[in-house]
C-alpha cells in the first residue's frame, strides 16, 4: 500500500444519480463551498478526481482541468493509490457508510462530515468538519502534512480492522439474532 510520497490530489468515490441524492447534494455543496477555498490555496495543482456512474448534469458539467469525473471505472485501486486525500462531505444519508470504510481499507485518508464521523464511530481517528472553511482546511492538513497524513492513515486502518472484522459482523449478527455464534463460522 503505497505511503504518502507521490500522492496528489482529491478523490470522491459514490454514484450520482442525480442531484438530489445524497452524493450528489454532498458533491455540489462540497465543488461550490470547499472547493473554490482549497483553489485558492493549492492553485493548479488541486484536482479533484470522481469516481462511479454519474448522472448528474450538474455534476458533469463541472469536469474540467481541476475536476476530473471519470464516471463507473473498472478498478478503483488505481484511483485509491493516487489520491493523497478521499472526501466524504455527506450531509444526509442512512445507513453504513460504506465509501468510508473502503477508503480507510485502501490506506487513504480523508475528511468527513460530522455526520458520517458519528455513523463510524471513529471519533478523533477521522478528520471531520462541518463547514467550508474548516472542511477544506482539514483537507489542506492532510494535503500538506506527511506526519498527520501517517497518523491518519494508521488509525484509519485499526479501525477498520477494529470495526469491519469478521468476527464483530459475527458478534453483531448473533446479537440482532439474539443468539450465540454468527454467520461465518
Amino acid at each position: 500500500m503505497p505511503g504518502s510520497a507521490g500522492r496528489k490530489g482529491f478523490l470522491f468515490v459514490g454514484a450520482v444519480p442525480d442531484d438530489q441524492s445524497p452524493n450528489g447534494d454532498s458533491l455540489l455543496w462540497f465543488v461550490r463551498e470547499v472547493w473554490p477555498l482549497i483553489r485558492r490555496e493549492e492553485g493548479d495543482a488541486a484536482v479533484l478526481h470522481i469516481v462511479g456512474p454519474c448522472e448528474s448534469a450538474t455534476v458533469r458539467g463541472f469536469a474540467g482541468a481541476d475536476i476530473q469525473v471519470h464516471g463507473a471505472v473498472p478498478e478503483l485501486a488505481p484511483f485509491y493509490d493516487a489520491a493523497r486525500v478521499v472526501i466524504v462531505p455527506t450531509r444526509y444519508a442512512a445507513g453504513l457508510p460504506h465509501k468510508a470504510h473502503e477508503a480507510a481499507a485502501q490506506g487513504v485518508p480523508m475528511v468527513v462530515t460530522p455526520l458520517i464521523a458519528q455513523q463510524l464511530g471513529w471519533g478523533d481517528d477521522v478528520l471531520h468538519a462541518a463547514t467550508p472553511a474548516d472542511f477544506a482546511a482539514a483537507c489542506l492538513r492532510l494535503q500538506r502534512d506527511d506526519v498527520l497524513w501517517q497518523h491518519q492513515q494508521q488509525a484509519l486502518r485499526a479501525a477498520v480492522r477494529r470495526d469491519c472484522s469478521p468476527e464483530v459482523f459475527n458478534a453483531a449478527v448473533a446479537r440482532i439474532a439474539g443468539r450465540r455464534g454468527g454467520l461465518f463460522q
